[in-house]
């Protein structure tokens, strides 16, 4: 997979400003270690500008510490139905890396 292939589209709803969602399915072995997930936060980053937020289920270790990794801060962690983080991210220097 070729990190320069990956666009993100804002939302096109007037309610809603930024992008709506973006999925990346890395269960395969074959999508992992290659940049997508980083190449993901930069696009979005110049989509959108900053900060970024989203909403990380807990149970799913791997990419809650991806994003810590990567500067993401945890503002908030919810406890209803399947327990998720909301999580912020400002800028620390993954667009040079």
């Amino acid at each position: 997979m070729n990190k320069n292939n990956i666009s993100i589209q804002k939302s096109q709803k007037e309610e809603y400003d930024g992008l709506r969602k973006v999925f990346l399915n890395t269960r395969q072995e074959s999508f992992k270690r290659l940049g997508v997930g980083k190449a993901l936060i930069n696009e979005s980053v110049k989509a959108v500008g900053l900060p970024l937020t989203l909403k990380c289920i807990k149970a799913n270790v791997n990419a809650l510490n991806f994003y810590l990794s990567q500067g993401w801060t945890i503002e908030e962690e919810v406890t209803e139905n399947e327990p998720y983080c909301l999580m912020k991210y400002e800028g620390i220097n993954v667009l040079e890396k």
